[in-house]
């Protein structure tokens, strides 16, 4: 090892012409390298200590969930934003908010005497519920979750104007 130290400091050094290498040498210098660039397992260090473990796949990642609360300012359901980006076919999130802060109050109870529509964006059970079973699943306007991703299905059919005035 010594050898190859003072080889390479030679070389290093202007006007100076070293010797090449002896076959004791290379076959020294090949037997060191043989000895680094071979490994077998993966190792964790673990301490002070190497431990060898079997490569594992990384974990699947954790999923958020999106919560809903009852939340408003300034004329939106600020706490409907999450569910509404999510669900959403295309519509503009603040815009939704306002509309459903107007039908509902962000109130995912909220259901009209005087017609049959229900939830956080007064959709039309007596009109909608036999379609949106297919479309959505189970009709369950009082469910927040359920009546957002409802409006994406009728906002798909109707755009904006399933909530004009």
């Amino acid at each position: 090892m010594l050898k190859l130290i003072a080889l390479a400091t030679a070389l290093s050094m202007p006007g100076h012409m070293p010797l090449p290498p002896t076959q004791a040498e290379i076959a020294q210098a090949a037997e060191i390298a043989a000895g680094i660039a071979v490994a077998s397992d993966t190792a964790v260090r673990t301490g002070n200590s190497v431990q060898v473990v079997d490569t594992q796949p990384p974990p699947p990642p954790v999923q958020e969930t999106i919560g809903f609360t009852t939340d408003s300012y300034n004329g939106r359901c600020v706490g409907a934003e999450g569910l509404l980006a999510l669900y959403s076919p295309g519509w503009d999130v603040v815009r939704m908010s306002r509309i459903m802060h107007r039908e509902s109050r962000c109130l995912p109870w909220a259901d009209n005497p005087n017609s049959s529509a229900s939830g956080l964006l007064q959709i039309l059970s007596s009109l909608h519920c036999r379609w949106l079973n297919t479309e959505v699943g189970p009709c369950n306007l009082f469910d927040a979750d359920y009546n957002i991703r409802a409006a994406a299905a009728l906002w798909l059919k109707s755009g904006y104007g399933a909530w004009a005035l």
